[in-house]
């Protein structure tokens, strides 16, 4: 087995607050980010909390926030779409108020045609999706 598939296979074994951990490192110094606010993960725990957005980040140069969802299920469409509408409505925010979008997951397998629905559903605001090829 090679190097790439062995990370991949332990980052599927991540349960799900270990996996927001990861992602948040990740996306911490990926973007330079001076402070992001981790609602999903219990501080001090490996364990996860209800909130929505999981995490989020305030830009402050646009006065626009970045909202950050995390999904480990084995069927990740449903699971992003349903972040994607969640992350806009449960937030509270206007859609002017939000940036983008970014849905970290562990699926390798979007499909063009997915793509442009989850693209379409977030409409005006921009979306990431970063899945297991990308961590």
């Amino acid at each position: 087995m090679s190097r790439l598939n062995r990370i991949q296979n332990a980052i599927k074994q991540l349960e799900g607050g270990r996996f927001q951990k990861l992602c948040d490192m990740y996306l911490y110094r990926k973007y330079n980010w001076e402070n992001i606010m981790s609602l999903g993960s219990m501080e001090g725990t490996d364990k996860t909390t209800k909130g929505v957005p999981d995490t989020y980040y305030y830009d402050g140069n646009l006065n626009k926030y970045i909202l950050v969802m995390f999904g480990t299920r084995k069927d990740s469409t449903q699971k992003l779409e349903s972040d994607i509408r969640e992350a806009i409505e449960k937030s509270h925010l206007d859609k002017k108020e939000i940036k983008e979008i970014i849905c970290c997951h562990t699926s390798s397998n979007i499909k063009v045609e997915t793509d442009k629905k989850f693209r379409a559903l977030a409409y005006p605001i921009e979306l990431t999706l970063i899945g297991i090829d990308s961590l």
